[in-house]
């Protein structure tokens, strides 16, 4: 049992109470909501809409084939979004992450099953490309034709 002093008064702590205590700051450590981008790109948590998609050197005019929505949340994972509803959910894998660059992976939990064709987001290294806070582009390094890209504005 530890004894400490506070005032003139004596404080007895029995040996569970330290131990309830350290379980306690460690579950909260635990569920603290830690940011997997750094303060150079923190910009990217919110809400994303698809702008133009490209493949090798073909545009498609129809963005919402990937979805209406990315959504970049904190805690590492990301939302992608189709008629109001969540058709792929995931982890973002962050590869490399400089002042000046930053290259990334979306890795989806479970694949998504429903009949509706959209294009998903592809699991080789993405790189952002900062336009503005509000305007950015992910693509992969591919030179050929498995260049992928997409233009996104928040």
């Amino acid at each position: 049992m530890k004894i400490f002093c506070i005032g003139h008064s004596i404080i007895l702590i029995p040996p569970i109470m330290k131990k309830l205590a350290l379980i306690f700051t460690l579950l909260l450590y635990g569920s603290c909501e830690k940011d997997v981008f750094d303060e150079n790109y923190r910009y990217l948590y919110g809400d994303w809409i698809p702008l133009q998609l490209s493949f090798g050197t073909n545009y498609i005019a129809n963005p919402e084939l990937l979805g209406d929505l990315i959504q970049i949340i904190k805690k590492d994972s990301y939302n992608l979004i189709k008629n109001d509803r969540i058709i792929e959910t995931g982890k973002i894998v962050v590869e490399l992450q400089t002042k000046t660059k930053l290259q990334l992976r979306f890795v989806p939990k479970e694949p998504y099953s429903g009949s509706e064709t959209f294009v998903r987001l592809p699991f080789s290294t993405l790189n952002i490309v900062t336009y503005t806070q509000d305007l950015i582009l992910l693509h992969n390094n591919a030179p050929d034709g498995g260049y992928w890209s997409v233009c996104l504005l928040k």
